[in-house]
């Protein structure tokens, strides 16, 4: 898996990770050691742009709900973005669509969702 990480260009306090590969027991280690250190007190929320991942395991699943618990702890929270149907549809016979805010179809959509999801 490649992982792209970097302020998001729009909100403020927030890293956008660009995800290409399988979001699986390889792909989630190397997410994990993508974004830990990126998220901050001045960077609590998390962008996750999945166009390019065609599979999530559960240990995928498993990440992204730890980098959640994360940003969380630090006042902030997390949306995901794009992916293909299988991808979201994983995500929605897990019950996770609402809490991991991965029903968005684009980056603008995930913005909206999170500015939303920090009130």
């Amino acid at each position: 898996m490649r992982v792209t990480c970097g302020k998001d260009p729009e909100l403020e306090g927030v890293q956008l990770a660009a995800l290409a590969g399988p979001l699986d027991a390889v792909g989630s280690v190397q997410f994990w050691e993508a974004i830990e250190g990126r998220l901050t007190a001045e960077a609590p929320s998390l962008l996750v742009d999945m166009s390019d991942v065609p599979y999530v395991s559960s240990a995928g699943i498993g990440m992204l709900v730890r980098a959640l618990t994360r940003c969380q702890a630090m006042g902030g929270g997390i949306a995901a973005f794009g992916g293909v149907d299988r991808v979201r549809q994983v995500f929605q016979i897990c019950g996770l669509e609402a809490v991991l805010n991965t029903g968005c179809a684009t980056a603008a959509d995930a913005r909206t969702r999170l500015r939303a999801s920090l009130g």
